[in-house]
């Protein structure tokens, strides 16, 4: 067995959360699979990241591959009751709606987030040009997300306001199911804790610039030693580092992320070029003089 998941950096095993959530639920599980790290989803065929293989199967969708896995007797939630699983359940369809579009809009629509430390980060990983498809694709998919969460909101300033309102909710109802317990249902992890702890660890270990909705998970202290935990468990070699993107003074950001698409134009400009030369030399459109 072997997964190929997206490189991680300040201090999460991945900067994916559908990667933290499969990497977790093997850990937590004791999967004996392999992890391989990578910097670009467009070498493979699925075009995306996590993959599981095992044998002649690849699955990258996150239920096809848990249930792949419990069929290979790695279940998380065997010892649960009934009950325990239908609340499960619920709780998952409650994060799915809550924190899926918070992390996306943090990562990918906050306007200073976006320009100085997400599409930096994914700049500097992926191989130009595919990098830059893959910014603009992955930003239009967090506004899909958006734009079905809160339709016919344009408005950044309104957007923002809900997406805060949302965390609220979201926090507030995380940290009273939790309570003083280490895992969502006692002493032993389940599926549950794996999705939360995948929406969770970013929010808590990212630098984001704009730091509204990290300040305010900062008022459930709860949460922070749960992720805490998790780490010192399950995640104990990860360092707090900035491997790919060092976060600097201000102004720095600000000169660099306005002088970054600036770059990308004239790179692009460059590259549509010679190609234009070279299809006009090779159908003698163009002579070049030879130099005696």
């Amino acid at each position: 067995m072997e997964v190929i998941a997206w490189n991680g950096d300040y201090g999460l095993v991945s900067i994916c959360p559908d990667c933290i959530r499969l990497i977790t639920y093997l850990k937590f599980a004791k999967v004996p699979a392999e992890i391989h790290y990578k910097r670009n989803p467009y070498w493979f065929s699925e075009s995306r990241f996590p993959i599981f293989r095992t044998g002649r199967y690849a699955l990258t969708q996150y239920s096809s591959i848990v249930e792949q896995l419990r069929f290979m007797r790695y279940s998380l939630d065997f010892g649960l009751s009934c009950k325990n699983c239908s609340e499960t359940l619920a709780l998952m369809c409650q994060c799915t709606k809550m924190l899926e579009p918070l992390l996306e809009y943090t990562l990918w629509l906050d306007r200073s987030n976006f320009e100085q430390l997400t599409r930096p980060w994914y700049t500097k990983v992926m191989p130009f040009l595919l990098n830059v498809l893959y910014i603009k694709r992955r930003q239009s998919k967090a506004r899909d997300l958006l734009e079905v969460h809160f339709p016919n909101t344009e408005d950044l300033t309104t957007l923002q306001g809900y997406v805060r309102n949302m965390a609220v909710d979201a926090f507030s109802m995380l940290s009273t199911r939790l309570g003083k317990n280490d895992y969502f249902y006692g002493s032993s992890p389940s599926s549950l804790d794996c999705m939360v702890y995948a929406y969770l660890a970013p929010l808590a270990k990212i630098p984001f610039p704009s730091k509204e909705i990290q300040d305010l998970l900062k008022t459930y202290p709860t949460l922070l030693k749960y992720v805490s935990r998790i780490d010192e468990a399950y995640f104990s070699g990860l360092r707090d580092d900035h491997v790919y993107l060092k976060i600097e003074a201000k102004d720095k950001q600000q000169d660099e992320s306005s002088s970054a698409p600036m770059k990308t134009k004239l790179l692009a400009l460059t590259f549509v070029a010679l190609a234009l030369l070279g299809y006009a030399v090779s159908n003698n459109l163009v002579s070049i003089p030879k130099i005696v």
